[in-house]
This record gives structure tokens, sequence and C-alpha cells, in this order.
């Protein structure tokens, strides 16, 4: 089976690295397909049937995407945010363990949040934040998208302390926020519910 995976991660990189280069006018393939094989190996292993671990493995694979194109051009492609949609609404159709409710609080809660934020002070966060928070947020059900959020919270912070270390300001340094949130997706869907578990347990 992880053969099949690693034929299929070598293809999906190929045509990635396209889209990843028309976007940010570098050749990231070497990024892209380390990354591809690691999340092959690790769709692989999922304790899931096969047509799920192909959807995680897609929506692993975008959210580098966006990662990558976020970092050079801040912005990130509705396209991509379209897929990460079809991706939630497929793992919730063929997901029989999957809560509807929580899924669609998970789709409004953060992204919301943020776009409160947008209105409050101009600037805060960009749509296309707002939109990736939307779509992982159905896939992922609230208490993973709460947790992804406040992970990407810790990150982005720690990052944002190295810059100003080493610059010593932050003003006029423009840093996307959405790698983190990506970066947050991944790490609340494969460790959410033993991260939460985890925390309630401390009190």
């Amino acid at each position: 089976m992880f053969s099949f995976y690693l034929l299929f991660c070598c293809s999906a990189t190929l045509l990635l690295n396209y889209y990843i280069r028309k976007w940010t006018q570098k050749n990231l393939f070497i990024c892209s397909v380390v990354s591809g094989v690691i999340l092959s190996y690790v769709s692989c292993y999922y304790n899931e049937e096969a047509y799920l671990k192909f959807i995680s493995f897609i929506w692993y694979m975008v959210l580098i995407n966006i990662s990558l194109i976020d970092v050079y051009t801040l912005r990130i492609p509705n396209s991509l945010t379209g897929i990460l949609f079809v991706c939630a609404l497929a793992n919730g159709i063929f997901d029989n363990s999957v809560n509807v409710l929580s899924h669609i609080l998970g789709m409004v809660s953060i992204s919301l949040f943020l776009f409160t934020l947008c209105k409050v002070k101009a600037d805060s966060f960009g749509f296309g934040d707002i939109k990736l928070c939307a779509a992982d947020g159905l896939y992922l059900g609230l208490s993973n998208m709460i947790c992804a959020f406040i992970i990407a919270v810790i990150a982005a912070g720690i990052a944002a302390l190295c810059i100003l270390i080493k610059k010593k300001k932050l003003k006029n340094v423009k840093m996307p926020f959405g790698p983190f949130l990506c970066f947050g997706f991944m790490l609340a869907s494969l460790y959410g519910e033993c991260i939460v578990n985890w925390y309630f347990s401390l009190y």
C-alpha cells in the first residue's frame, strides 16, 4: 500500500510544484517531494478506509502548497481553499463517525472570530486566512479547530519573538499567518484529541 502512496506522491508533487512555481516563480520541487513522501507515509498508516486516506492525503498536500505560496506571495489562492472545502465535504459524506454539528461549528467559530477582528482592526488578518479557517474548520470539527488555532497563534508568537530578537523591531515586517495555521491544522488532525485530553486532564 505504501508503494502506491509513494507513486501517487511523486506524481502529485510534479503537478503541485508546477502550481507553486506559477505563483512564486521559484522551483520548490525538492521541498514538495520531501513533504509529500512524509505525508504519504502518514496517510498510508492512518487506520481508515482507503478513500478516507486519499482524502486526507489531498488535504495535507494542499495545506503544504498553501504554506509555501503564502510565504512567498502573502496570498492564499481561492482555488486551493476550494479544494479544502471539497475534501471537508467528502470526508463528512464518507466518514460515518463525523459529528455534523461539531464540524459546522468548527467552520464558523474561528473564521467568524477572525472576521470580527478584521472589522474591529482593519488588515489584522487577511480574508484568505478567514476562508482557510472556514474550510479546515469544516474538516477538523470544533475541538480540533480550536486546538489548531491555539497552536498556530503560539507558533506565530514564537516566530514573531525570533524576528524581534533578530531585527529589534516588528514594524513593517510582513509575516504570513497561513503557514502557522496550516501547521496547526496538520498537528491537530494527528494529535488534536490527545492534546485536548491532556489539557483537560490538568484540571
